[in-house]
């Protein structure tokens, strides 16, 4: 760690690529983070508007909430009822206080029937995870923290699902619509992507990733979008 970088900075599982393909790195969140490359924001901006681009956001929480009792808690701690998703959709939503104010907004998983994924914002991980422990848990329900060992990346842009589509067999992609999520494997270790629009695209996608296959699934995007 540098000098000028503060005390308990993270950094993603993709820091050293960033830093080896010349990317400018600033803080943001307590994160260490590429804001842009050498080939400058512009030619980035438009490359995303007119193809596609691909963003490292594994900053961002990621929380494993499993078990006969997950729906009914979950409902009670979000603003919006989990037991509107079926499997493989997934939805926006609040993490609300005692009162009804905003703690953090999120995105809720429905990954199988008892078991969900909720992606919460890197400044107010700990914040969230802190409270969702702090009201009552069902016995029945098991809560994983596993951000450190999930990768995530946004894929944009009016060609990113021909980009997907040449870079995963057919069967691991979610289906063509809003808010569909797809829950399989990439090289034998878990990959979810999804199509929420979370990351601001009407077309695009968000892949959850296991950290074992991150570098080599980022590899494949960038040579295949190359």
């Amino acid at each position: 760690m540098s000098q000028s970088e503060p005390e308990g900075t993270k950094r993603t599982l993709l820091y050293d690529w960033h830093v080896g393909n010349g990317a400018r790195v600033v803080s943001f969140g307590g994160w260490r983070m590429p804001l842009h490359y050498a080939a400058g924001v512009v030619r980035e901006h438009l490359a995303t508007r007119t193809q596609a681009g691909l963003f490292d956001v594994s900053h961002m929480g990621r929380f494993r909430i499993s078990g006969q009792g997950a729906q009914a808690y979950l409902s009670q701690v979000l603003t919006n009822d989990a037991a509107a998703l079926a499997p493989e959709q997934a939805h926006y939503t609040l993490v609300s206080n005692e009162h009804g104010g905003a703690i953090d907004d999120a995105y809720l998983y429905r990954l199988t029937a008892e078991d969900f994924l909720l992606v919460v914002n890197a400044s107010n991980r700990a914040r969230v995870w802190d409270w969702l422990h702090a009201q009552t848990i069902p016995r029945s329900v098991v809560m994983n923290d596993e951000s450190e060992g999930l990768a995530m990346f946004a894929l944009q842009g009016p060609r990113s699902d021909k980009l997907l589509a040449s870079s995963l067999q057919a069967d691991a992609l979610p289906e063509a619509r809003r808010k569909r999520i797809r829950v399989g494997k990439y090289d034998g270790h878990a990959l979810i992507p999804a199509r929420t629009g979370y990351t601001g695209e009407a077309l695009g996608f968000e892949l959850i990733a296991d950290a074992r296959i991150a570098q080599a699934l980022w590899q494949r995007l960038v040579d295949a979008g190359a």
